[in-house]
C-alpha cells in the first residue's frame, strides 16, 4: 500500500517543481503496471487544486487502458498535437502540456499529466521530474516489498538490517539533519560524493555541521518558510524540494545539487532527511539540451520548409508553421489524418501508394505534389520522406519535408515557353515548329499521308512599319497572329519565324485540296483590313506551299521548297499562294540569283539610266525624255521590271530611286546648257509607290532642282494607278507639296485600271499616257480606236496632256495625230539610250523633225 499512497503526494511534487497550473496523475488499480490494465480495469486519478475541471477523465483512462502512454517524458509548448490536447476538456485553452511516465524497472506504474494556461512549462522542470520520481518509487517500491515480507522476517530486520543495507547500496546521497543542524546519518554515496572515495572514520560527514557542505540551507529554510513553502515541523508526511542549491566538497570544489527534504520525528526530536542529487553534470546536460531544444525549435519553425511527423498509423504528431502556411490547415486540421486533406485530389492517391510502399521496404521517399489550400489556391512542393525506427527495429513513421517549389516551376515553365513561344505573339517559334514538323514526318511516314508546310510573308509590312513605327508594327504582328489562330484549326500549328514571317504546319485532313483551301481561307482573313487606333491599316500575305512524306523529306527541306514558293508569290504581285513545283524551284532559284546580282549592284554601282525619247505630233519636235533604269550585266536574264519588283520587295527601291531623281535632273542640267533640251522640255521620273510615300522625296527633288539650277516645273513624276492605291491620303499630300513647288505628274497605263477617273479628280494630274496596249492594236480593233479617241476626248475637256505608248509604224502615228493626241513615244521614234547615245544622236540645237533621227539612230 505504500506505493498506491505515494501517487497522490506525487501530484503535489510534480505540481510544485513544474509550477503547471494543472496536475493529474493516473495509476493503475492497487499498484499494478498499466501493462496489466485494460478496459475494465478500475484507475485511480490524483489531481491538484480544481485541476478535476480540467482534464478529461474519459480520455485519461483510454490511454492508461490502451497502453498509449509514452515511455519517455515528453512536452509541447504552443503547438500542441490533437492526440494531446483532446486530453484537456474542450472549454479549456491551453497553453502547455507535459506527459511523465512513472517507470520502475522498465515497467510503466502510472503516468502524470501537467498543463498549464497563462505560462509555459520548462524543459528543466520535467527533466528534474524525472529522477524524483524514479528514486521515490523506487524507494518505497522496495519499503513495500520488505514490508510484504512481514510474515516471514521480523519487523526489525526489515526496518533495520534491510533497510540499513538498502540505504548504504543506494546510489542517491541520504543525509540526516537533528535539529541543530548536525549531520547524524550519512551514507556511503553522501559519503563518497562530499568527502572523497577513500573513506575512514575521521573523514565521514557525521558529527559535522551540515552548513559546512550546504552553505545556504539554515537560510533557504527560512526562505521557503517565509514564502510558505516550508513543511511543517510536526508533518512526517510533507516533502520539500530545493533545487539547483550551492554545495561544497570537503575539498573546498563547489558544485549543483537538488535536495529533497524529509522531515520527521523520532520520539520528541525532530529529524530531517536530506536525499541530494549532484547535478553538475545533467545541468550541463541540461543547458545543452535546452539550447539544443530551442535552437531545434526554432530550426523547425523558421526553415522554409513544411515539417510533419507522421506516426505508424498515419496520424500526424507535429505540424511545423510552413507546413500550415503551405497547406492553409490550422494545427487542430492537421493533426490525425487531416493533413492528407491537404493534398491535390489528382496526385493523393499516387503518394499513398508511393509513400506505403517506401515505407514497407524502408527506404525514404521523394516527389513533386501539388497541396491545395482550403480557397482552392495550389502550391507545388517537392516531398521529402525519412522513415522512423524505434531502438528495436519496429517503424515509428515518418518525418516529410514539404519544400515550395511553386516559383521555381513557374521559372522553368516560362523558360520553357521563352526557348519554344514568341514573346510578341506567343505562337510557337522556329525551334518548337521544327519539332513538330519532324513529329509529323515520322507519323506520316507510318499512317502514309502526306505533311504540308506554309510559308506566310505579310506584303506592306516594311511600309507600315516605316510609317506608322514599331510599335504599331507589334500590334499588327499580334493581330494577325489572332487572325490565324482564328482561321486555322486547332490540330494546325503556327510559327512566327521572326519579322512578319509566319509558318503553318498543316495538321492530317483527310481531303486532298485541304492545303488549297486552307491557302485561299489565308489570303482572304488576312487581306481584310485591320484596324489599330484610329488607323484602318491594309496588309495582304503572300504564301508559299511545300508538300511531303516522312522517310522522303526532311523538315529542312520542305521549309526551304515552301519558302522558295512563297518567293515566286511574291514575285507574280504579291496577295497569292503557290504551291511548291521543281519548275516553280528553277523559277526560284532564278529569282535568288536576280536578286543576288540586284543585291551586289547596289554596292558596286552595277545600275545605269537610259533614256526614251518622247516627241511632239504635232510639229515632230523632242519635248522630253522618259527615265528607265537598268542593271549592268550582259550575262543577266533579269528583265527591268523583274529588277524593280525585287527591289520594292527587298525595300530598296527607295535608295535606288532616290539614286534615279539625282542623276535624272543632274542629266537634265547638263542637256539643257548644251540647248539639247527645248525651253519647255521636260524629263520623266518613274515613281514607286514607296518612293511618293517617302518623307524626304519633296526635299529630295526641291535640293536636286535648285543644285542644278533646273525649274522644278521640268520634272514630271510618273505615277501608276497602284501607286496611288495604297495610303491614298498620304500619296495626296506629298503630290500637293510637290505641285505647289511646279512639278508636274503623269498617270502611266491609263486605262488598265479600274479607278482610273477616279484618280483624275482626286489627285493633281496633268498628263495621261494611254498604255501601250491600246496604241499596238489602234488600227485593227475598233475598240482599242474608240477608247483611245475617249480617252483623248476625256483629256482634252480636263486641259490634260496626252502621250501615247508604244507608237511602232507611221499610220499609227498618223491616226494619234487625227485624234490631236500631243506627244508620243515607241520604237517609231526611238528605243530607251544611254545619256551618251542622245548626245550622239540628238546634236545640240537640232531636236527639232526628229524623226529622222530614228534613221540615224539605227545606221
Amino acid at each position: 500500500m505504500l506505493l498506491i499512497n505515494l501517487f497522490p503526494l506525487l501530484s503535489r511534487i510534480s505540481s510544485a517543481i513544474s509550477h503547471a497550473e494543472y496536475c493529474v496523475v493516473v495509476n493503475g488499480h492497487n499498484g499494478m503496471p498499466i501493462e496489466s490494465i485494460d478496459e475494465n480495469s478500475d484507475i485511480n486519478k490524483h489531481y491538484t487544486g480544481n485541476s478535476e475541471d480540467v482534464f478529461d477523465e474519459t480520455v485519461l483512462k483510454h490511454w492508461l487502458t490502451n497502453h498509449y502512454i509514452p515511455n519517455k517524458p515528453v512536452l509541447f509548448n504552443d503547438s500542441i498535437p490533437d492526440s494531446y490536447q483532446r486530453l484537456v476538456k474542450h472549454n479549456k485553452a491551453i497553453t502547455s502540456i507535459s506527459m511523465i511516465p512513472i517507470t520502475v524497472s522498465s515497467h510503466i506504474y502510472g503516468v502524470i499529466v501537467l498543463a498549464s494556461v497563462e505560462s509555459k512549462i520548462e524543459a528543466s522542470a520535467v527533466s528534474r521530474l524525472s529522477p524524483v520520481l524514479g528514486s521515490s518509487v523506487m524507494a518505497l517500491k522496495a519499503a513495500q516489498s520488505v514490508k510484504g515480507h512481514n510474515e516471514c522476517i521480523s519487523e526489525k530486520i526489515a526496518s533495520n538490517h534491510f533497510l540499513d543495507s538498502l540505504l548504504a547500496t543506494s546510489p542517491v546521497c541520504v543525509v540526516v539533519v537533528d535539529a541543530k543542524n548536525t549531520i547524524v546519518f550519512a551514507n556511503d554515496a553522501a559519503n563518497k560524493t562530499f568527502v572523497g572515495l577513500s573513506l575512514d572514520a575521521e573523514q565521514e560527514m557525521t558529527g559535522s555541521q551540515i552548513d559546512l557542505f550546504l552553505p545556504n540551507y539554515n537560510s533557504l529554510f527560512n526562505w521557503r518558510r517565509t514564502n510558505r513553502r516550508a513543511p511543517r515541523d510536526n508533518d512526517e508526511s510533507t516533502l520539500g524540494f530545493l533545487e539547483e542549491q550551492s554545495a561544497i566538497k570537503q575539498s573546498g570544489v563547489e558544485f549543483i545539487v537538488n535536495i529533497h527534504v524529509f522531515r520527521h520525528s523520532f520520539g520528541e526530536n525532530l529529524y530531517t532527511t536530506l536525499q541530494i542529487s549532484d547535478i553538475t553534470e545533467q545541468r550541463a546536460g541540461l543547458e545543452q539540451f535546452r539550447e539544443t531544444s530551442q535552437q531545434l525549435n526554432a530550426l523547425t519553425h523558421l526553415v522554409p520548409v513544411g515539417i510533419i511527423r507522421v506516426d505508424d498509423q498515419w496520424k500526424c504528431q507535429f505540424a511545423n508553421d510552413k507546413w500550415l502556411e503551405l497547406s492553409g490547415q490550422s494545427a487542430e486540421e492537421a493533426s490525425m489524418t487531416g493533413w492528407l486533406d491537404a493534398f491535390h485530389s489528382d496526385d493523393i492517391q499516387h503518394v499513398l501508394e508511393k509513400l506505403r510502399a517506401s515505407l514497407i521496404v524502408g527506404e525514404n521517399f521523394c516527389s513533386e505534389v501539388r497541396l491545395v489550400n482550403p480557397y482552392g489556391n495550389v502550391r507545388w512542393a517537392e516531398m521529402n520522406t525519412q522513415v522512423l525506427y524505434s531502438d528495436n527495429g519496429n517503424l515509428q513513421g515518418f518525418i516529410g519535408t514539404f519544400a515550395d517549389i511553386t516559383e521555381r516551376l513557374v521559372y522553368q515553365e516560362k523558360l520553357k515557353h521563352t526557348a519554344e513561344y514568341d514573346s510578341l505573339t506567343g505562337l510557337a517559334n522556329r525551334e518548337l515548329f521544327t519539332k513538330r514538323l519532324d513529329q509529323a514526318l515520322l507519323a506520316s511516314n507510318r499512317g502514309d499521308f502526306s505533311v504540308y508546310v506554309m510559308y506566310l510573308d505579310l506584303d506592306g509590312f516594311k511600309d507600315i512599319n516605316d510609317t506608322y513605327g514599331h510599335s504599331t508594327g507589334d500590334v499588327l504582328l499580334q493581330k494577325v497572329s489572332d487572325r490565324l489562330i482564328n482561321t486555322l484549326r486547332q490540330t494546325d500549328t503556327i510559327a512566327r519565324f521572326g519579322g512578319d514571317e509566319f509558318v503553318v504546319l498543316l495538321g492530317r485532313n483527310t481531303r486532298d485540296d485541304a492545303h488549297i483551301i486552307v491557302a485561299e481561307n489565308l489570303v482572304r482573313e488576312l487581306a481584310r483590313p485591320f484596324r489599330i487606333e484610329e488607323n484602318q491599316l491594309n496588309v495582304t500575305c503572300s504564301v508559299g506551299i511545300s508538300m511531303g512524306i516522312g522517310g522522303v523529306a526532311t523538315a529542312e527541306v520542305l521549309l526551304k521548297q515552301a519558302d522558295a514558293a512563297l518567293y515566286l508569290a511574291k514575285g507574280e504581285g504579291k496577295n497569292k499562294y503557290r504551291m511548291f513545283s521543281e519548275e516553280l524551284n528553277e523559277q526560284a532559284k532564278h529569282r535568288m540569283y536576280a536578286s543576288a546580282k540586284i543585291r551586289s549592284a547596289i554596292q558596286h554601282d552595277g545600275f545605269f539610266l537610259v533614256f526614251q525619247p518622247q516627241a511632239s505630233i504635232a510639229n515632230n519636235t523632242l519635248v522630253g525624255f522618259e527615265v528607265l533604269l537598268r542593271l549592268n550585266d550582259k550575262e543577266t536574264s533579269i528583265s527591268p521590271q523583274e529588277c524593280i519588283n525585287i527591289l520594292e520587295d527587298t525595300g530598296q527601291m527607295i535608295s535606288v530611286g532616290q539614286w534615279i531623281v539625282k542623276e535624272s535632273i543632274k542629266q537634265m542640267s547638263v542637256w539643257l546648257k548644251s540647248k539639247l533640251m527645248p525651253e519647255n522640255g521636260f524629263i520623266s521620273i518613274n515613281i514607286s509607290a514607296k518612293q511618293l510615300l517617302d518623307s524626304h522625296l519633296t526635299s529630295l527633288i526641291f535640293d536636286c532642282c535648285k543644285d542644278n539650277n533646273i525649274s522644278p516645273e521640268r520634272v514630271v513624276l510618273e505615277l501608276t494607278e497602284t501607286t496611288l492605291i495604297d495610303k491614298p491620303k498620304s500619296a495626296l499630300r506629298t503630290m500637293k507639296q510637290l505641285k505647289s513647288m511646279g512639278v508636274r505628274f503623269a498617270l502611266d497605263d491609263f486605262g488598265t485600271g479600274y479607278s482610273s477617273l477616279t484618280y483624275l479628280q482626286r489627285y493633281p494630274i496633268d498628263h495621261i499616257k494611254i498604255d501601250k496596249s491600246f496604241i499596238s492594236d489602234l488600227l485593227t480593233d475598233d475598240n482599242n480606236a474608240k477608247i483611245t479617241q475617249s480617252i483623248v476626248t476625256l483629256a482634252q475637256s480636263l486641259a490634260l496632256k496626252i502621250t501615247a505608248e508604244g507608237v511602232e509604224d507611221a499610220a499609227t502615228l498618223s491616226v494619234l495625230d487625227k485624234m490631236k493626241v500631243d506627244y508620243f513615244q515607241g520604237y517609231y521614234l526611238s528605243k530607251p539610250i544611254t545619256a551618251d547615245e542622245v548626245n550622239n544622236v540628238y546634236p545640240a540645237k537640232q531636236t527639232s523633225n526628229v524623226l529622222p533621227i530614228r534613221r540615224r539612230l539605227k545606221k
